[in-house]
């Protein structure tokens, strides 16, 4: 674990000496939440409960024209009537909560090329 570290600080810190990159890898994270049936206003502002999400991908640059990701992505989700302000909605009771995974496989075709050195 250490040495992976080391690696990927060291390919933070000198990007230049990494040449012909075939390889891409990226993180992202964000917030996920409900608005539906459930949802504790009917308003069209209302977010409901916030869940933090994530998710990542890797890609395969195989020439300057085409690539592949491989992407992976997790959110939850949840509501509940008791959050509910209509008192009917509260004596309905409804409750859930899931949790969403995400994968994928995308070709992508770059139009105009991709050339990482060069902006």
């Amino acid at each position: 674990m250490k040495y992976i570290i080391q690696v990927i600080f060291i390919a933070f810190l000198f990007p230049n000496f990494i040449t012909a990159q075939h390889f891409e890898a990226g993180v992202a994270g964000g917030f996920s939440s409900y608005f539906g049936d459930i949802s504790p206003s009917v308003k069209r502002t209302s977010i409901g409960k916030l869940h933090i999400s994530g998710g990542g991908f890797l890609r395969y640059n195989h020439n300057s024209m085409f690539a592949v990701k491989l992407g992976l992505n997790y959110a939850q989700v949840s509501a509940n009537d008791v959050d509910a302000k209509n008192p009917g909605r509260q004596r309905r009771n409804l409750h859930f909560k899931s949790s969403i995974f995400e994968t994928s496989i995308t070709g992508e075709f770059n139009i105009l090329g991709f050339e990482p050195r060069y902006k």
